[in-house]
């Protein structure tokens, strides 16, 4: 009987078309149909009849294996006896698509074995096949969902791991894959433990080498560490000398000014004699010496001429002698200057008063000089106390600078594992480099793609292909959002297919056919209201075709989160469109094309004439997401590197002001050191004006003397006539000895008679020098003209000694150039390392200090080389040590992380996995004990939890988690785990009712039970069968069993629930066939009814009889 059909859930069977399938159908007849109800589907009938057949028939269309049924060891078993393929039609209920149904088909051929998966008459493949099926909710493999006859009892000996692997999977694929999850974790992270346990060794190993090797570069770096001391002192020393030849010429520059200043005051001083000794002549008469000496030599020239002619001639050179030589005292003129005098006095009255006002300007200068001098020193003072403050800021911006970039690098290490894992994927060819770009371009703007994946993505199909569909739904499931379609036809094709409802709030777009198609506009005003009925929140009519259109197209009507779905003709290998935007590279960031679905990245798909290739989805989707932390970390790490940029800017302004602040100190430094010179220039001056007036001071006596001589009374005559007398016998004595030689000896002894002329008149100076009181004038001037060729002499040896100076400092500034660079820049020495050698020589002061530290750190470095090192092999075995070292420890903290990581993610996904599948275990339990308790027993269902491993960081191994069914069937036993101790009955009542409880309790949308009344007596079965109808009362699932025999006595609320499915024989010879339940039911309608009017109709003529009777009765 069949009553009103209810609803079937999502993925219930309809129909079941089966032909040339084992016992059922022939190559000339139509496929025989088996129609399901929703509920409870009973298939009945004698052994031998085909019930396993539809079982099996069902599993095989469903996607499951050939050897599930254990009836088959290749498809070819299961094609009817002379027939060349079998089909398989599959009628599930799927309320998403117009048509309410979804109808599954497979094709099984006897070798070569051609298979066919088609799904509402599209061929889609069996990959597409399976995971349309997947999406169902039906798990072809699972015991829970698919019990053949031959396994009923194999589901009581799963194994307490396996019986909870297989509830999970029943119960939804979320619990199951949370599992699988966990077990993958701890395998992983086993895995990583023992990795980093057999790298210990290794380890170890390379540090004992380190060390060794460590010890060795200790005693080669000791070794240079001294060299570089010895230097260090050499160029110290080398400083020290500079300084000290600088000292010495800046000494010899003093006292070359010192010496031009006193050559300076003696040449005025000799001046100012001379114009006071020629005053002194002229006011007395007396001729200048020096004139007269120049007259005598002329007079002896003519002298010479006489004395060439003839020996007549010596009485004429007597007589010019006479004359030249004789000086006569009565000659001199007795004139007195007392104006020159006064105004030799008024001359020196001035210098004396300039002299006295000298030193008040010269005072005022210097304390000028001094408030200067201190305002310099007060402003270096300030300067040098800026530098400091500016140097200890530096240290602090650059220990601010290092901190940001170690926290820069440890978010660089959080997304470097991600991206070397996409490398990794990329270089096995499970994605290709437009991911990693658009995961490079994810992380280089954080703010702006947080919380989603964004990137290029082409799909080059048409709507003509029959099959693009199902590979448009492998490789984006059921999750996109927005479109872009090459025409109406395939908008509807994908509506249908991807089941866009109102709440997904997508926008259809319509581009033209291209490649010589027909042209057509837009969407008319009917596909318009079509499509807003259909739950669209608009359609888009406009139609672009060029680049620059389609991108004014996106920005004026559409997000940039769409996928752009492009036809392409055969022709070609891919649309121009897509090519334009591939290849150009210079558009703007902005102006490009950006494509995506809401929660992963799919690799572009490969066009070509045989279909789509490369079907697969992006492996590991997760590498991609960004969440909420990642955003957030990388906002700091933007944040972090504008810090980092402003440091710097601070940094570099901080280092033009320290060298500001440098210059200037050294400017002012200089400028100090020009006044200091100054005021002690000064000092020599006052001191030198000071002498200067002493001077003046005693020329004043001595002109007051020599103007008391010059009062004195006039000597007497007699001492002038005496001398005249001495001169006149001199110069006959000369003439004398003239003439007494010949001729030719006279020129040779005319240099003689120079002499002794000359010598006379030296001798009449004296004399009328001690006459006149001026001979200590001449002797004064004689010894400054000594004195002056002395100091000029004592210039130019200072001179000559500064010359020296110079030649030698810059001998040595070049050997300091040469060690320094041998000192830093070939050992690349840093600024701070620099400072730190010469803070450790800085109590040093004196040559003698350094060259006795030089003395000690000489023996030091003798003492060392006795220790020989290889540098060069050192070098080369430090390098190749730190590599391994680096390398291990790099893989040791790589493997740590990884295990961290790997036990990190772990423990949130544990507590969600563990309180889900406690509560289905509570709640399955519960349901066990209840229809335990209907039959008069006890039973439930035990969640195995394992004990804590020691070995391990975490408590549990995920793989030891299981399940127990414990019964308990007599009150004088415990609870006892289903085993094989127990009976055959005993162990198929409690799968029946586990697979009951199991049914209410989980979302698969029907379970096939094949004879599971096997060993039950007839209570059992009777009681059974009635906990399947109540069970079904309660649950949408759809429930098939076969059975030989139907229970009697059952009660049902709803019949209409049951359907009843009757295999029967009619005769020996012929083939099973299958009888209709709702025709068996219009029969036995046509016969109550025909039976309910022979039975009307009887009593009609028993009441007529009974009337005819009653009459006869009467009349008699």
């Amino acid at each position: 009987m069949s009553g009103v059909e209810t609803q079937y859930k999502r993925g219930a069977i309809k129909s079941l078309k089966l032909k040339n399938f084992l016992t059922f159908g022939s190559n000339n007849e139509s496929p025989h149909e088996f129609p399901f109800a929703p509920r409870v589907n009973i298939v009945c009938g004698p052994n031998g009849l085909g019930k396993s057949s539809l079982v099996a028939a069902i599993v095989l269309c469903c996607g499951g294996d050939k050897t599930f049924m254990k009836r088959g060891k290749t498809l070819a078993d299961f094609i009817r006896s002379g027939a060349d393929k079998a089909e398989i039609e599959l009628t599930l209920h799927d309320p998403t698509v117009p048509a309410q149904e979804v109808r599954f088909k497979k094709t099984y051929s006897r070798p070569p074995n051609k298979n066919i998966f088609m799904v509402d008459d599209l061929d889609v493949g069996q990959a597409v096949y399976r995971l349309r099926l997947k999406e169902l909710n039906i798990h072809p493999g699972s015991l829970m969902q698919f019990l053949p006859q031959d396994r009923v009892t194999e589901l009581g000996d799963l194994k307490e791991e396996e019986l909870l692997l297989a509830t999970e999977e029943a119960l939804g694929a979320d619990s199951h894959e949370m599992h699988q999850e966990l077990i993958h974790h701890r395998r992983e992270w086993l895995g990583i433990a023992a990795e980093l346990k057999a790298m210990k060794p290794t380890s170890d190993l390379v540090a004992t080498k380190k060390g060794t090797l460590d010890s060795e570069l200790r005693k080669f770096r000791q070794q240079d560490k001294e060299k570089e001391r010895m230097m260090s002192l050499r160029l110290k020393l080398l400083i020290l000398r500079i300084k000290e030849a600088e000292r010495q010429k800046e000494a010899c520059a003093i006292e070359e000014a010192a010496a031009l200043a006193v050559k300076q005051r003696l040449e005025g001083l000799m001046v100012q004699l001379k114009i006071h000794v020629e005053k002194m002549q002229q006011r007395l008469g007396i001729p200048v010496l020096m004139l007269a000496t120049h007259a005598v030599g002329e007079d002896l020239e003519k002298l010479q001429g006489l004395l060439t002619k003839d020996k007549s001639s010596k009485s004429e050179a007597a007589i010019e002698l006479n004359r030249i030589t004789a000086l006569r005292a009565h000659e001199i003129a007795e004139q007195r200057h007392d104006d020159k005098v006064a105004l030799l006095r008024q001359e020196i009255s001035m210098m004396e008063t300039e002299m006295s006002q000298a030193p008040d300007s010269m005072n005022a200068s210097r304390r000028v000089d001094e408030a200067d001098v201190r305002t310099l020193r007060q402003t270096v003072q300030e300067l040098q106390q800026r530098e400091k403050s500016l140097l200890d800021h530096l240290q602090i911006l650059q220990a601010a600078e290092q901190n940001l970039s170690s926290k820069m690098a440890s978010l660089r290490e959080s997304t470097e594992s991600q991206l070397q894992r996409l490398k990794h994927l990329a270089s096995a060819g499970l994605i290709s480099s437009d991911v990693i770009t658009v995961f490079q371009t994810i992380r280089s703007q954080p703010e702006k793609y947080a919380s989603r994946v964004i990137g290029p993505l082409f799909l080059m199909v048409s709507a003509t292909e029959e099959t693009y569909v199902k590979y448009l739904e492998t490789a984006f499931g059921k999750e996109l959002n927005h479109f872009l379609c090459d025409s109406t036809e395939t908008m509807k094709e994908m509506n249908q297919e991807f089941r866009i409802r109102q709440n997904l709030q997508c926008s259809f777009a319509v581009t033209p056919p291209q490649h010589g198609q027909e042209r057509r506009g837009g969407f008319t005003c009917s596909e318009q209201r079509a499509l807003l009925m259909l739950g669209f929140s608009k359609a888009l009519s406009d139609v672009f075709l060029a680049p620059e259109p389609v991108k004014t197209f996106l920005n004026t009507h559409f997000t940039p989160d769409c996928i752009l779905i492009n036809s392409c003709g055969d022709d070609q290998s891919a649309d121009s469109l897509v090519n334009y935007w591939r290849q150009v590279k210079s558009v703007p960031a902005n102006y490009r094309l950006r494509f995506f679905t809401e929660d992963c990245l799919y690799e572009e798909l490969n066009r070509r004439n045989s279909g789509i290739v490369k079907q697969r989805p992006l492996v590991e989707p997760c590498l991609l997401q960004f969440d909420s932390t990642a955003a957030e970390s990388e906002r700091k790490k933007s944040l972090w590197e504008a810090e980092i940029i402003e440091t710097e800017r601070k940094l570099s302004e901080e280092r033009m002001e320290l060298k500001t602040v440098q210059l200037n100190l050294v400017a002012k430094e200089d400028e100090l050191s020009a006044l200091e010179a100054e005021m002690s220039e000064l000092d020599r001056t006052m001191f030198e004006a000071a002498a200067v007036q002493e001077v003046l001071t005693r020329k004043k006596e001595q002109l007051d003397i020599n103007l008391n001589v010059e009062r004195r009374p006039r000597a007497d005559t007699t001492a002038e006539e005496e001398i005249n007398k001495k001169i006149l016998s001199i110069n006959l004595r000369r003439a004398s000895m003239l003439t007494s030689l010949d001729m030719d000896g006279s020129i040779a002894n005319l240099e003689a008679l120079s002499t002794y002329v000359h010598e006379g008149c030296n001798v009449a100076t004296t004399l009328l020098g001690n006459v006149l009181g001026t001979s200590g004038a001449f002797q004064r001037f004689h010894f400054m003209t000594k004195e002056k060729k002395k100091i000029e002499t004592r210039i130019s040896e200072i001179q000559a000694r500064a010359h020296l100076l110079d030649v030698s400092i810059q001998e040595i500034k070049e050997r300091i150039r040469l060690m320094i660079k041998e000192l830093y820049l070939n050992r690349d020495k840093g600024a701070a390392e620099v400072q730190a050698i010469f803070k450790s020589l800085h109590p040093l002061k004196t040559p003698a200090q350094v060259t006795k530290a030089l003395a000690e750190a000489y023996g030091n470095y003798l003492r060392m080389l006795s220790d020989k090192v290889d540098a060069a092999a050192l070098h080369d075995e430090e390098n190749s040590v730190a590599a391994d070292h680096s390398k291990a420890a790099r893989d040791w903290l790589k493997k740590s992380f990884d295990l961290k990581v790997s036990q990190a993610s772990h423990l949130s996904l544990k507590e969600q996995w563990l309180t889900k599948l406690r509560s289905d275990v509570d709640l399955i339990s519960e349901k066990v004990g209840h229809m335990f308790a209907r039959l008069g027993y006890e039973g439930r269902v035990v969640l195995v939890e394992p004990a804590a491993d020691p070995g391990t960081d975490d408590a549990v191994d995920y793989e030891a988690y299981g399940l127990d069914i414990e019964t308990r069937f007599r009150d004088s036993e415990p609870f006892a785990k289903l085993s094989g101790r127990q009976s055959g009955g005993e162990r198929v009542v409690s799968i029946a009712i586990f697979l009951l409880a199991l049914q209410q309790c989980s979302d698969v949308p029907f379970r096939i039970v094949d004879e599971l009344n096997q060993g039950m007596d007839n209570t059992n079965e009777r009681n059974i069968f009635q906990l399947v109808l109540d069970a079904s009362a309660n649950s949408d699932t759809q429930y098939i069993s076969c059975s030989p025999k139907i229970s009697p006595d059952y009660e049902s609320n709803n019949p209409a629930n049951l359907n009843f499915c009757f295999l029967m024989k009619v005769h020996d010879n012929e083939v099973p066939q299958h009888w209709s339940a709702a025709a068996f039911c219009r029969a036995l309608q046509e016969f109550q009814r025909q039976q309910a009017e022979y039975d009307e109709q009887f009593q009609d003529n028993q009441y007529q009889e009974g009337d005819a009777d009653m009459a006869s009765e009467a009349s008699d």
